[in-house]
């Protein structure tokens, strides 16, 4: 009768998360209907017209960078080549399928945050982490924008976040992250800093094929992005002043009075995060941390772009994670007050101050938040790292 019972159980176990996992979707959806369809929250998606305007010029053989352009189309030329496969379709049906990508991405982003933390994927906890990352800033704004962050950040986390390494296709996912969004290149030196050198391998051959494939389909487009120093630009993408851009160039120019006045201040700083960060992400993955290894190797990557802004912080989203599953194990207090302080800074319901003129001291502490808390994270981690040799000694670990 044991074995009856036994298989009765599992019956159960496996109907329950399946339920979980249509409950799951149902509420997603719903979500997302509500955000695309209801007038009293409505979603502007207004980077999707961006995309779709890329589009269209890709489609009509017009420049997709001429200054005089109506978008600053700011992505790779391959991106424009992608929007082009859907020659005149409605905006509509771009903006539906970026949505569902992102809100499909955030559940696989939960679900290797919460597996490389440790912690069985089971459907109820993975949806319950995506409905939580629902009130953060950086997710909210993905959404609401069109923006491509979360696609962005889960292929990267399908290849950083993997339980086992030495897959064929590990490192396909960083190569077109970084075909998409220049910054996640960050992941490949970390690829091969963390002994994968394969998959370093094969995310520069992934990279150099969408570029490669960018020559070939817009010749003249590639040309101005990559040869003329489009890329570089990076007041094509904005002003670093504005209270959005949560980045140490937009820190620094803000204390400084101007990007101008502060360039100087900003490469020294570049530099030194760049250099400590990526040490501590490679420090954190060869003592077996890999979902703190990658999160601060994201958090290196925001802090050191030019401009990083709100919606590029989605590594909150692993990071939470993170710091829940160490409170919850080690039942520490301060592990517990760090994930609250942390889920307050990225929370939905604390807004950047919206002023231009001047801030003051808390108006200063609030305005570069994420910068705050990303170095932070970057500083504690590396406390961790150098007492673990005694933590471990005594039987723990803090870190997952």
């Amino acid at each position: 009768m044991s074995w009856q019972h036994g298989r009765v159980e599992a019956r159960a176990g496996s109907w329950s998360r399946a339920g979980a996992v249509l409950a799951g979707t149902v509420a997603l959806v719903l979500y997302l209907r509500l955000r695309l369809l209801e007038p009293a929250a409505h979603w502007p998606l207004w980077d999707v017209n961006v995309y779709h305007w890329a589009g269209a010029q890709v489609a009509h053989g017009a420049a997709l960078y001429a200054g005089s352009a109506p978008y600053h189309f700011t992505y790779p030329p391959f991106d424009a080549a992608l929007f082009g496969l859907g020659g005149e379709a409605p905006a509509i049906y771009l903006k539906l399928a970026i949505s569902a990508a992102s809100v499909c991405a955030l559940v696989v982003l939960c679900a290797l945050s919460l597996g490389a933390a440790g912690v069985p994927r089971r459907p109820e906890l993975v949806f319950a982490a995506a409905a939580l990352a629902l009130l953060t800033v950086p997710v909210v704004d993905t959404l609401h924008l069109g923006e491509t962050d979360l696609i962005v950040a889960a292929l990267v986390a399908t290849d950083v976040l993997r339980r086992r390494d030495g897959g064929r296709w590990q490192g396909v996912g960083v190569g077109l992250a970084a075909a998409i969004k220049l910054t996640p290149l960050i992941f490949v030196a970390y690829l091969l800093a963390t002994r994968r050198a394969r998959a370093a391998a094969v995310a520069m051959v992934t990279f150099a094929a969408t570029l490669l494939a960018g020559f070939l389909l817009l010749p003249a487009d590639s040309r101005t992005f990559w040869l003329d120093g489009v890329f570089l630009q990076a007041r094509r993408v904005g002003n670093p002043i504005n209270l959005d851009d949560q980045s140490l160039a937009g820190t620094v120019a803000r204390l400084a009075g101007g990007p101008a006045q502060g360039v100087g201040w900003w490469y020294g700083a570049a530099v030194l995060t760049a250099v400590a960060g990526f040490a501590v992400a490679v420090w954190a993955h060869r003592r077996g941390h890999r979902l703190a290894g990658a999160v601060c190797c994201g958090i290196t990557g925001l802090l050191v772009s030019p401009i990083s802004w709100t919606h590029h912080w989605v590594w909150a989203v692993p990071l939470l994670v993170l710091l829940t599953v160490v409170a919850w194990r080690r039942r520490s207090r301060w592990c517990a007050l760090a994930a609250v302080l942390t889920a307050g800074v990225f929370s939905a319901a604390a807004a950047l101050p919206s002023t231009w003129g001047p801030l003051g001291l808390g108006g200063t502490v609030a305005a570069n938040a994420y910068v705050w808390c990303g170095a932070a994270v970057l500083v504690a981690t590396a406390v961790v790292l150098y007492r673990e040799r005694e933590i471990r000694l005594a039987g723990h670990t803090m870190l997952r």
